[in-house]
């Protein structure tokens, strides 16, 4: 345990020796790091346990401070503390070496804790301060990195700058923030702070650096989610982009231990809002990339729960957010810190060298993106070759028009002509991880997607194509051209891939590495999509897969699509699913025509996703058509006609048209047994559906007598573990305890559930609703209304 945490830039170390020894004659015990730490290391643990045992910091802030990341992570995590305990400026004491106090942030700090330079007077304030205080900054607020959800916490290299901006950003978040939590905390409005500005700006790498830096006031966790669809900050339809929300909800739910199966999204997002309220501390939820185009009641849907604890933080490129929260409208760096920034891998040496790179950062108009990218090439070329390349002429006009209105005015051709020009540097074998990065979407890329891609592309053996896509990331990564988002992945910023998309020497190429992209994908989803365990494998190559299926070209591509269908109903992630039928049945009229079997299954598929969101207006109709279509293409005895038929009666008999319904199921359960035999697994499943109309009208007896055969017979077919007969079981069971018979009925449901343990693993939805139905016998044996189609 120590009184002081001495915070400082390496090179004031002389400067606070007087301090240290100062403190010490007056008695008080003073931490102070000697060893240093590297630029990109991360705060170890010895400093944050360090700080966590102290009662207050002593920041010795000189001019060289605020450009120290890791002093600025020590004074923020102490003026969380001071946060928590409702006075921010409690636990923070400042020295300012300098003349003015221009230089200190947050601006509150210069006028209320700034301490004269004389050592004995330092001691003796800081020994008042300490009077004043009994527990240590680790009692009240010190996390050295919160967990993060939707994302890993990298640091970024490339950050430099913008200190007022953190600050007024977190003023703006935290605006009226009640100290304890309470019901009226809660029940508080959003906290919100927005971050706007031109592709390219450093948005993300702001809302990043401030979820980072600021970790300590956000104990609660820090929440990221994708806003929009590519990254480009497009709006999408509005039901897929509620379906982006809505899946990333259920990731997240996941991520915080809460069960998933069988839940609405409704219940979801109930769950997740209850997960955090109990936890009882503040949490970040950012919002990366709002759309341009979209509007406040929209974003409402997407905003922090529990806004008394969540603080939304979104960046965008438009300005159309409502009247909600404060903005700040991020513009281009400052000259000194876009020179340091370009300068930060090979400094100059000569004022030849400092001239041309003033010179560059002027040119692109202190553009972050374009300066990091342009820092990249002139440790490759040197300062003045890239200067000189910077004015040739370069086919870069037409996409300099088309970016405009995400580029500083004036500076466009230059920043197009520094992503060219980088990616120009690339040999041509490396340059195909770029192409391919710029078809996918801007989330997170895997490694492994692009060596399967390279595979594809090449047929090649696999361990080349992995040393290929290692190879050309790295050296993408060492032109700034694209950056590490986590173990095994990367990603590219939306500028850089739009500038790939446009370029005219690579046309043919991108479009092979497409189409190898959409077969890689669906190889690696295939086996899997329909095995839930296996989906969180499978997550990140999603965002790929939807971005791919965009537009829906060709066969292929439509089989993909119907991967990513298959995946979110599956998972319930029904809004999604909806989404994907809808564009799958597009596309296959288009393609195939309104009578082909690809078409009448899409629309099947369809009507199976709206009956399990629970919309069942559009059902019948859809239903209706699909059988009128099989009867006349196919006739009456086909087998996708008679699954027409029973489709359509479990809609109608969700709709309490019984009579319908028991007709549909007696001529499809008559036809199979002409067609395939009495013993047949089919038609032992038509006599289980005929069951189930007759239960539900009432007829339990009969129900019983046709369960009890199919059942035995389904037995010997496919054994005891199938699951075609754990639900018969399941729905004799029900039967048998709407007739009395409570014992058989816990027999069977207990087998049932054993089974489906086995099966299909406790969390499925099927072994949850078994488990309920064991616990409580008298059930009816339904589906709770998600009637799924028979396929």
């Amino acid at each position: 345990m120590h009184d002081v945490f001495l915070s400082y830039a390496r090179s004031d170390a002389a400067a606070v020796d007087a301090v240290v020894a100062a403190l010490e004659r007056e008695r008080v015990s003073v931490w102070i790091d000697r060893s240093g730490i590297e630029p990109a290391a991360p705060i170890t643990e010895g400093i944050a346990e360090a700080l966590a045992h102290a009662k207050v910091l002593l920041a010795w802030y000189s001019a060289a401070y605020p450009k120290s990341r890791y002093c600025q992570w020590e004074l923020t995590a102490a003026w969380a503390a001071g946060e928590a305990e409702g006075a921010e400026t409690r636990r923070v004491l400042v020295v300012n070496p300098e003349a003015k106090p221009g230089h200190i942030q947050p601006t509150v700090l210069r006028d209320h804790a700034t301490l004269s330079t004389d050592p004995a007077e330092i001691a003796r304030t800081v020994k008042r301060q300490l009077g004043r205080l009994t527990k240590p900054l680790g009692e009240i607020a010190i996390e050295r990195t919160p967990r993060w959800y939707g994302a890993n916490p990298v640091t970024p290299a490339q950050f430099v700058g913008r200190l007022p901006e953190l600050w007024k950003l977190h003023s703006f978040l935290n605006a009226g923030t009640v100290t304890a939590i309470s019901a009226a905390a809660r029940a508080a409005g959003p906290k919100l702070g927005q971050v706007q500005g031109l592709g390219g700006i450093g948005k993300s790498l702001l809302a990043q650096e401030y979820a980072l830096r600021f970790g300590a006031c956000y104990p609660g966790g820090v929440v990221w989610l994708r806003a929009s669809e590519g990254g480009a900050g497009q709006l999408p339809p509005p039901e897929r982009h509620e379906a982006l929300r809505t899946s990333q909800m259920r990731d997240l739910a996941v991520g915080l231990g809460i069960a998933t199966e069988a839940s609405t999204e409704a219940e979801i997002g109930a769950r997740v809002a209850d997960a955090f309220a109990q936890a009882k501390k503040p949490f970040l939820w950012v919002l990366d990339d709002w759309p341009q185009q979209g509007d406040g009641e929209t974003l409402r849907r997407w905003l922090a729960p529990v806004p008394g604890l969540g603080r939304t933080l979104i960046t965008s490129r438009g300005r159309r957010t409502g009247n909600l929260g404060a903005c700040l409208r991020l513009s281009t760096l400052e000259p000194e810190d876009a020179f340091a920034l370009l300068t930060r891998n090979a400094p100059p040496t000569t004022t030849a060298e400092r001239d041309a790179a003033r010179t560059i950062v002027e040119r692109l108009g202190c553009h972050a993106l374009a300066v990091d990218v342009a820092g990249a090439a002139v440790g490759l070329l040197g300062y003045a070759r890239f200067l000189e390349r910077l004015g040739q002429p370069i086919r870069a006009l037409e996409l300099a028009a088309e970016l405009a209105a995400d580029l500083p005015l004036g500076h466009e051709l230059s920043i197009v002509r520094t992503l060219m020009h980088s990616i120009g540097l690339l040999p041509l074998h490396r340059l195909d991880v770029l192409l391919l990065a710029a078809e996918l979407a801007s989330a997170p890329i895997p490694l492994e997607l692009v060596a399967k891609v390279l595979e594809q592309v090449d047929d090649g053996p696999a361990h080349e194509a992995e040393a290929s896509a290692a190879r050309g990331f790295r050296a993408a990564e060492k032109l700034s051209l694209a950056e590490e988002a986590g173990p095994g992945s990367f990603t590219l910023h939306v500028l850089t891939a739009a500038v790939l998309r446009h370029h005219p020497d690579h046309a043919e190429r991108r479009e092979k590495l497409h189409r190898a992209a959409v077969a890689a994908i669906d190889d690696f989803l295939e086996p899997a999509v329909d095995d839930n365990r296996e989906h969180p494998r499978l997550a990140a190559w999603l965002p790929h897969a939807r971005a791919l299926t965009a537009e829906t070209r060709d066969e292929e591509t439509l089989r993909l699509l119907e991967k990513v269908w298959r995946y979110d109903y599956r998972r319930g992630t029904f809004l999604a699913a909806e989404d994907s039928a809808r564009r799958i049945l597009e596309s296959c009229r288009n393609l195939f025509g309104a009578d082909h079997h690809h078409t009448l299954a899409s629309k099947q598929n369809l009507a199976t996703t709206l009956c399990c969101s629970g919309d069942l207006s559009e059902v019948s109709l859809l239903q209706e058509e699909v059988l009128e279509r099989r009867i006349r293409v196919s006739g009456v005895r086909d087998p996708e006609t008679i699954t027409a038929m029973c489709n359509l009666a479990a809609t109608l008999r969700n709709q309490g048209n019984f009579r319908i319904a028991l007709e549909l199921n007696t001529l499809a359960l008559d036809i199979s047994l002409q067609v395939r035999g009495a013993d047949h697994r089919d038609t032992l499943m038509l006599m289980s559906h005929l069951a189930t109309t007759l239960h539900a009208q009432g007829d339990l007896a009969a129900a019983r007598a046709l369960l009890e055969r199919a059942l035995k017979k389904l037995r010997q077919h496919s054994g005891e573990d199938h699951p075609d007969t754990l639900q018969l079981q399941h729905n004799l069971a029900g039967v048998l305890g709407q007739l009395g018979d409570q014992s058989a009925a816990r027999v069977l449901l207990e087998a049932a559930l054993a089974g489906r343990r086995r099966v299909l693993t406790d969390e499925h939805s099927y072994t949850v609703l078994t488990f309920w139905g064991s616990s409580t016998p008298q059930v009816d044996g339904k589906r709770s209304g998600r009637g799924a189609a028979i396929r």
